[in-house]
């Protein structure tokens, strides 16, 4: 992110010109504050050093034990750097606007997208509140601790354990049951941020948006969370969830022809498997199927597994094998299916929901 004190870097002043020339000194208070920014920035480098280097440990650890960290198992893993966080910012006795901008950060140099990375460091003492997740929080604490005291091979729980114990619902006990999961994802989400503007790309965030909770909400679907990229959803049965994602591909494709400089192109996953809900999170093997289905979706497209397709039965459905393919982040092989859709032959009268929030108002709707 561009500070003023960047700005300030780039600017060079005439100290001969005349006064006709000179450039406007910047008000003194602007400058108080961009000097105040500068001098927090640098005396904060050394704990944004020690977070990072402590992410970076955090990041190798878990991938010891898997080939790629999922979803669910990062959200473990900020919570442990949450914990980091807390205790630099108390040894330094820094403001929480500052324990939550050293977490942010980490996040990012972790590879948490930027817009999850700002919504999880506010949401941390929200989560603080729940005794699972404190756990973890209370333990990424204790080893930051250790690390800074320099005590080698303190008798704490490993991440990869402490990781599996909070997923687990096999460890926690927790009733599993057969779930029903669509994921969304928006393609290219960072490219467009970077060709269109935060502002500009934010309309597409929320044309998508739009799109899936109107879908949601017609099919009888629950919303879960937003991903930053996209959202997780449940509904109660598969052709219920296909039902959703075959009209939000639809409206994301209507967007799109309204905004060909600022379309929204989504991959949508649905599976089927176990999984529990605890806290208002869900856990279990499921979640790293679903992530994988959706990423095997190209642009435009649904894929759904075995076990979701098979659910979804009826002559509104058309589904194209796309065989076994190993699924990222797993070492198993899964057999896929591609879920056919067409564009909307007629628009719905009046103007859409869409194009209300995220895009241009039709000029019949003026």
């Amino acid at each position: 992110m561009e500070t003023n004190a960047d700005q300030g870097e780039q600017t060079s002043f005439q100290i001969n010109a005349t006064p006709a020339e000179a450039a406007p000194a910047p008000p003194v208070q602007e400058s108080l504050v961009d000097s105040a920014t500068a001098v927090m920035d640098s005396l904060l480098e050394k704990e944004r050093v020690q977070l990072a280097a402590f992410a970076d440990k955090c990041v190798a650890a878990l991938l010891a034990t898997r080939p790629q960290i999922q979803a669910f198992e990062r959200v473990g893993m900020n919570l442990y750097l949450g914990g980091a966080a807390t205790a630099l910012s108390e040894r330094g006795s820094y403001s929480d606007n500052i324990r939550l901008d050293l977490l942010r950060k980490a996040l990012e140099h972790s590879g948490t997208n930027v817009a999850v990375a700002e919504a999880f460091a506010q949401r941390l003492d929200v989560s603080a509140q729940r005794p699972r997740f404190r756990q973890l929080i209370d333990a990424g604490k204790a080893a930051m601790n250790a690390a800074l005291d320099g005590i080698e091979n303190a008798p704490l729980p490993t991440l990869p354990d402490l990781i599996q114990q909070w997923a687990d619902p096999n460890v926690r006990g927790a009733e599993i049951k057969k779930v029903t999961f669509l994921l969304t994802d928006i393609v290219g989400s960072t490219a467009l941020t970077s060709k269109l503007g935060n502002s500009a790309a934010q309309r597409v965030v929320r044309a998508h948006n739009a799109a899936v909770r109107a879908a949601t909400k017609n099919f009888r679907g629950t919303e879960v969370k937003h991903t930053g990229d996209g959202m997780l959803l449940t509904f109660p049965d598969a052709a219920a969830a296909a039902r959703a994602a075959i009209e939000i591909q639809q409206e994301g494709s209507a967007y799109a022809k309204d905004n060909p400089d600022a379309p929204l192109v989504m991959r949508l996953g649905i599976h089927t498997g176990e999984a529990s809900y605890e806290e208002g999170e869900y856990y279990g093997p499921a979640l790293s199927v679903l992530n994988g289905v959706c990423a095997a979706a190209g642009d435009g497209q649904i894929f759904c597994s075995e076990e979701a397709k098979s659910r979804s039965v009826g002559p509104a459905f058309r589904f194209q094998e796309i065989g076994r393919r190993k699924l990222k982040g797993s070492q198993a092989e899964s057999l896929l299916f591609k879920l056919e859709w067409t564009p909307k032959i007629k628009a719905v009268k009046g103007p859409l929901e869409y194009k209300q929030i995220g895009g241009k108002t039709p000029a019949s709707a003026s």
